[in-house]
C-alpha cells in the first residue's frame, strides 16, 4: 500500500513539475528557449504544448528559418492530434508561404493525407472524397518522381472505389424506389465512368430490368420506343458477359419484353383505331388523319383498314373545304386519291355508297374551283 502511495505521489511531483516547465516556457521571452522547448514537446509527442508554442512563434518569427519550421510542426501537430481540417488547411498554408521549401513536398502529400482521413464512408456525402481525389491529383502532376507517389495512387484507388460505391448505391437506390428513368440515367453514368468496376456486370443487367419496368408503366406512345431500348440493353449485357452471373434473369427480361412488345403493339393498333373512330363522330379531321396516318404506318389488319379508310376519305375533305386557293386544290386531289384507294381494294364494300359520295363532292368542289 506504501508503495503505491509512494509512486502515484511521485508521478503527481513530475506532473506538477512538468506543468511547472510548461507554464515558464510560456511566460518566458526568450523567443530561442521556447523553440527548443517545442521541439522537444514536439519529440516527446506532445503535441497539444507544442502547438501552442508553435502558433505563438510563427508571427514573431518572421523572416527566420525557425518560422518556416514552425510553421510546418505546428501543421504537424493538428494532423497527430486528429484534427485533421486544421491540419489539411496549414499544410496548404505552409506551401502558400514556402513553396520553395524543402519540407514543400512533404507538406503536399501530408495535406493529401489529412483530406483523405476526413472522407467519410461511402453512404455518405462524397464531396470531400473528391476534394482529396482532386488534392491528390495536384500532388502527383507536381511531384511525379516523389517518394509518395506510390502511395499517394494506392489513396487513390481507395478513394475512388468509395465514390465508385456511392454510385452504386445511388443507382440502385433509384431502381428499389421504382424511379426507373433515373435509375437508367444513373446506370448509364456507372458504365461510362466506371467500365471495370466489380459492379458492371449487375450494373448492366439492373439496367435492363428498370429499362423494362420503365416501358411498362410508360405512356402507350413512348412504350415501343422503350421496349426497344430494353432490347438493345439486353444485348448490350449478353454480347459482353454471355452467360454470367445474371445471364438467366437477364434471358428471362428479354423474353418479358418480347411479350410485352406483342401486348403493347395490339393495344397501339386498337387505340390507333378507337382514336380515329372517335376523333371522326367529333369531327375532329386532321386528328383522324394522323391516327390513319400512323395506324396505315403499322398495321394491315383489313377489319379495320376498309372503316379507316373511309375515315380518312371522308377527312380529307372536310379539311381541304377549310383551305383556300391551291392549298385547297391539292387536298381535294387527295381526296379523290384516297377513295379510290378504297375503291380499289374494297370495290363491293360495305362503305362503297358513302365513298362514292365523298367522290361526287371532291369532284364538285374541284370543278367549282377550276371554274373561278
Amino acid at each position: 500500500m506504501a508503495k503505491q502511495l509512494y509512486i502515484a505521489l511521485l508521478a503527481l511531483i513530475m506532473v506538477l513539475t512538468s506543468c511547472s516547465e510548461y507554464q515558464k516556457v510560456v511566460k518566458s521571452e526568450n523567443l530561442d528557449e521556447k523553440f527548443d522547448a517545442a521541439m522537444k514537446y514536439f519529440d516527446d509527442g506532445d503535441y497539444y504544448r507544442a502547438g501552442t508554442l508553435f502558433e505563438e512563434l510563427i508571427p514573431l518569427y518572421i523572416g527566420r528559418k525557425e518560422a518556416e519550421i514552425s510553421q510546418f510542426k505546428y501543421a504537424y501537430c493538428h494532423y497527430h492530434q486528429d484534427q485533421l481540417y486544421l491540419a489539411s488547411y496549414y499544410f496548404d498554408r505552409f506551401l502558400t508561404t514556402y513553396p520553395r521549401s524543402d519540407k514543400a513536398e512533404e507538406a503536399a502529400f501530408m495535406k493529401c493525407m489529412s483530406l483523405y482521413y476526413i472522407t467519410p464512408a461511402s453512404n455518405l456525402e462524397q464531396k470531400s472524397t473528391q476534394e482529396a481525389l482532386d488534392a491528390i491529383q495536384i500532388f502527383t502532376n507536381q511531384y511525379p518522381n516523389s517518394q509518395y507517389v506510390e502511395k499517394a495512387n494506392g489513396l487513390v484507388d481507395q478513394l475512388t472505389a468509395k465514390i465508385e460505391k456511392k454510385e452504386y448505391d445511388n443507382a440502385k437506390l433509384y431502381e428499389k424506389l421504382r424511379y426507373y428513368k433515373a435509375a437508367v440515367i444513373a446506370y448509364n453514368n456507372f458504365i461510362s465512368t466506371y467500365p471495370g468496376s466489380k459492379y458492371v456486370e449487375e450494373i448492366y443487367y439492373n439496367r435492363v430490368a428498370s429499362q423494362f419496368e420503365l416501358a411498362e408503366i410508360s405512356v402507350l406512345d413512348k412504350q415501343e420506343e422503350r421496349y426497344d431500348e430494353a432490347l438493345n440493353y439486353y444485348q448490350l449485357y449478353a454480347d459482353k458477359f454471355g452467360n454470367g452471373e445474371y445471364g438467366k434473369q437477364a434471358e428471362a427480361y428479354y423474353e418479358k419484353i418480347l411479350s410485352s412488345k406483342e401486348r403493347m403493339k395490339n393495344r397501339r393498333e386498337l387505340f390507333l383505331y378507337e382514336s380515329a373512330k372517335t376523333r371522326f363522330s367529333q369531327r375532329n379531321y386532321p386528328g383522324v388523319l394522323n391516327s390513319c396516318k400512323s395506324y396505315f404506318e403499322d398495321y394491315k389488319d383489313p377489319k379495320h383498314i376498309e372503316e379507316l379508310l373511309y375515315y380518312r376519305s371522308a377527312a380529307q375533305l372536310n379539311v381541304a373545304k377549310d383551305e383556300e386557293g391551291n392549298v385547297r386544290k391539292l387536298k381535294l386531289e387527295k381526296a379523290v386519291q384516297y377513295t379510290e384507294n378504297y375503291r380499289t381494294d374494297f370495290p363491293t364494300g360495305k362503305y362503297l355508297k358513302k365513298i362514292d359520295q365523298v367522290y361526287d363532292e371532291s369532284l364538285k368542289e374541284l370543278n367549282m374551283l377550276e371554274s373561278q
